[in-house]
C-alpha cells in the first residue's frame, strides 16, 4: 500500500506547561506504586538498573494555575532584571 499522503488530521490539546520531576526508587516500591505513578502523571519514564536495583522515574505534571502566575511573577521580579541570563535558563528548563 504506498501512495502518497495529502490531508493529515491532528489532535491538539491548548498550549499547557509543565513540571519535570526524576526520583530514584527501589525495585520492589516501584512495582506497588506504578499504576498510581502513572495514572497521576502527563508522563512518565522509567528506568530500570538491575545491578543496583532501582528504577529512575521520570514524571511530569501539569502547572496549576498558582504555579503558573509564580513562574510568570518570576519573569517580572527585580533578580530577573538583574541576572536574566541565569533566570532565563531556568524558566526554559521549567516551561520544558
Amino acid at each position: 500500500m504506498l501512495g502518497v499522503i495529502s490531508t493529515v488530521a491532528l489532535r491538539v490539546v491548548p498550549k499547557h506547561r509543565l513540571k519535570f520531576s526524576i526520583s530514584s526508587l527501589p525495585f520492589d516500591e516501584f512495582l506497588e506504586s506504578y499504576e498510581e505513578i502513572v495514572k497521576n502523571s502527563e508522563h512518565a519514564a522509567f528506568i530500570y538498573f538491575p545491578y543496583v536495583d532501582h528504577v529512575r522515574v521520570e514524571v511530569a505534571k501539569k502547572l496549576n494555575d498558582e504555579e503558573e502566575l509564580s513562574l510568570e511573577n518570576l519573569k517580572t521580579s527585580s533578580i530577573y532584571r538583574f541576572y536574566p541570563q541565569r533566570l532565563g535558563s531556568v524558566i526554559k528548563i521549567l516551561r520544558s
